[in-house]
């Protein structure tokens, strides 16, 4: 940590990459948890009392909870990059230096941590339960969930 903190008091503007990886979630590894890891929220919060402007580039094939960085009001912005391939390492800086705009559309939703308490993953019913059954749903995709 003390290379990251070192780095981030010299740095004018300060760019987070971390997120998921294969060693989390795969064809054959579902992950249990949406929310990031404990060691990445707490180098994340560290970097943010540096004041300086700031974003983070979400890795990964799936969402993580990022209420916690849009609290950050250094943090200018979130950009999921997925998994980006040979040639998204120059993508990802062509958008972080505004050569290019993103699109602003996510594959995916971003749901709280807490979602997945809510939900069991074996209930697949996209509109929300209304008290009509015994599930508590509050509904999936961006349609439904608040």
């Amino acid at each position: 940590m003390a290379s990251v903190t070192a780095a981030a008091s010299d740095a004018d503007v300060i760019v987070f990459i971390g997120g998921i990886d294969e060693s989390i979630e795969s064809e054959s590894r579902d992950r249990e948890q949406i929310a990031w890891s404990t060691a990445q929220t707490s180098i994340i919060n560290t970097l943010a009392t540096y004041k300086k402007p700031m974003a983070v580039i979400q890795m990964g094939g799936g969402g993580l909870d990022s209420t916690f960085i849009k609290q950050k009001r250094n943090i200018g912005s979130l950009i999921w990059a997925g998994y980006p391939g040979q040639s998204g390492g120059q993508a990802i800086a062509d958008v972080v230096f505004g050569k290019v705009a993103p699109s602003g559309r996510l594959v995916a939703g971003q749901y709280p941590a807490d979602y997945v308490n809510q939900v069991p993953m074996t209930d697949m019913n996209l509109r929300p339960s209304n008290g009509s059954t015994n599930s508590t749903n509050p509904g999936r995709t961006y349609q439904w969930c608040k």
